[in-house]
């Protein structure tokens, strides 16, 4: 929307997928927004941001025992999940540990996830100092929050013999880039002109990572994280 001068575009978007395997599934909240103006004859402005959110819980990886995807190959059909109460089988001869996990309680007791925040934007602003001679100056950055956890259950599973094991992994990443430019176009002919261009560009990237792990959590499935 907007006028002769000015004009204003903005969308959102939701987004929500349930994978192949158990536990694995994806979600993502994004918009956009981005303004156009010409103030007058000599002087426009322009700008645009959009971000992101989005949450992943996935498995192990496929060759793993706590992978539900080997397990499709290396379990016998006829095993059940549940004992005849209805509660989760694990650590028994069909489901022990250091073999082949119950996909189903390691769904359970198990979390991996990773959320990703993005944002970016820019700001433009030219200014047309002589119908020859243009001067443009652009801002552009872009922000990454990404917090990465896994957590092994001191119940069964891979955390087992360690009583439990977590890992977290928190990153960001702030990036921006200033250009400014001159242009002349120098015209002897109407159809021959010469263009000089003349600028310069700074650029700042900051990257903090942050990892921490631990073992021997309690024995309760409330408590699961790190902190």
């Amino acid at each position: 929307g907007g006028t002769e001068k000015t004009q204003s575009y903005a969308s959102a978007g939701y987004f929500d997928q349930d994978g192949t395997t158990i536990a694995t599934t994806f979600k993502r909240y994004n918009g956009s927004f981005s303004l156009n103006s010409k103030v007058n004859d000599k002087i426009t402005f322009k700008m645009g941001v959009n971000g992101s959110t989005s949450t992943q819980l996935s498995t192990l990886g496929s060759a793993a025992y706590g992978s539900p995807v080997s397990s499709s190959f290396f379990l016998q059909p006829w095993f059940s999940p549940y004992n005849s109460d209805g509660t989760l089988r694990y650590g028994d001869d069909e489901f022990p540990n250091g073999a082949q996990f119950n996909p189903v309680a390691i769904a359970n007791f198990e979390k991996q996830s990773a959320v990703q925040t993005e944002f970016r934007g820019y700001v433009t602003g030219e200014y047309q100092i002589l119908p020859s001679l243009k001067f443009t100056s652009n801002y552009g950055a872009e922000y990454f929050d990404i917090n990465e956890y896994q957590y092994w259950s001191p119940f069964y599973g891979d955390g087992y013999d360690d009583q439990g094991d977590g890992f977290a992994v928190s990153t960001r990443i702030f990036d921006w880039t200033w250009t400014n430019q001159l242009n002349y176009r120098l015209k002897f002919t109407h159809d021959i002109y010469v263009d000089l261009l003349g600028g310069t560009e700074a650029y700042s990237l900051t990257n903090n990572l942050m990892e921490a792990g631990a073992k021997n959590f309690p024995m309760t499935s409330r408590l699961i994280y790190l902190a």
